[in-house]
This record gives C-alpha cells, structure tokens and sequence, in this order.
C-alpha cells in the first residue's frame, strides 16, 4: 500500500474520530445485506497514540460486512429507521434520527441508489472492540465511492460509529 493511500486512510480516522460523520458503505446485495466479494488489504501499523490495528479474522469480517450490508439495504429501501438502528450507540447520542436522513440525502446519497458494494480493508484493534473497513459502492449507473467506515462490536454486535467519504468518485464500467 502505498504512502499516500496510509496517510489518506490515517487522516480520514481521525477527521471521523473528530467530526463525528454519519454512517454510510460494495458487495452487490442479496436484500439481506450479504455480500459475494472481498480483498482484503492490509492497513499500515500506525506510529500514533492509537491502538495497533490487525486485520480483522473471517467471522470478524463476515459481521462487518453483514452490518453494513444491511444497512445499505436499509438505505436503498428508503428505511432510514432501519439504518440508524444499525449506528452504534455513541453514534445515537450524537445524531438525531431526523439529522441522520437529512445528512444521509445531503452528503451520502449515492447510499440511496447503490446496487451493492465491496469491503477492500477490515481492521480491528488488538482487543476486538473497534474496526475499520475501506468499502467500494457500487451505484445503479454513475460514479462509484469509496467510505471508511468506522465501526464498535457491542452487546449487539457490530454497530457503525460513522463514515467518511474517502475518495473522489471514478466511474462505474
């Protein structure tokens, strides 16, 4: 992975961390949130303050996946009650159930219209409580767009802390 990439990727956390941003995230969907395709890239070991990340093992992984597939579905089906239940707690304390759907039809549309999406990154702190996950959306017709998406293992399992536009948006071929 190259220097810029690690660098994006270490600006974009920390700018989530502080912002605060709205969940958003390209496995094409089964209307269940399950995705079909992954490639996984390793995520640099960071000289910051921040817990060492690994990357995260398949059933790890396979949650993330599922928890962000479901809410994409969520978007697509127009259900924004259904993708905020999907936010992680300190999420919700933070956002509003209303400011949520406003942010997501502002700054995160194209999770409204996306056909599915796939997970590049997946990582996870040395303790399992918090991960990341670099993901690809893939739209009907458009542009794609890349999110990091930030993410807490709870109670209830994984729950989407934010996310963050991570790229400029190429072209769907």
């Amino acid at each position: 992975m190259d220097r810029n990439l690690k660098l994006g990727l270490l600006i974009t956390g920390i700018t989530v961390l502080l912002a605060g941003c709205v969940p958003t995230s390209e496995l094409p969907t089964n209307g269940q949130g399950k995705g079909t395709e992954s490639g996984i890239t390793p995520a640099p070991e960071q000289e910051e303050v921040t817990p060492a990340r690994l990357d995260c093992d398949a059933p790890t992984e396979r949650a993330i996946r599922t928890t962000i597939g479901n809410q994409i579905d969520a978007f697509t089906q127009g259900d924004f009650e259904a993708a905020y239940d999907l936010a992680a707690p300190s999420f919700r304390q933070r956002v509003t159930l209303s400011y949520f759907e406003e942010i997501i039809r502002a700054d995160y549309s194209m999770l409204l219209e996306a056909s599915g999406f796939s997970m590049s990154l997946c990582r996870t702190n040395s303790t399992t409580t918090t991960a990341e996950a670099l993901i690809t959306i893939r739209p009907l017709t458009g542009e794609t767009s890349q999110l990091v998406y930030d993410l807490e293992n709870t109670e209830e399992g994984w729950k989407i802390a934010g996310a963050m536009v991570a790229n400029t948006p190429r072209t769907a071929t």
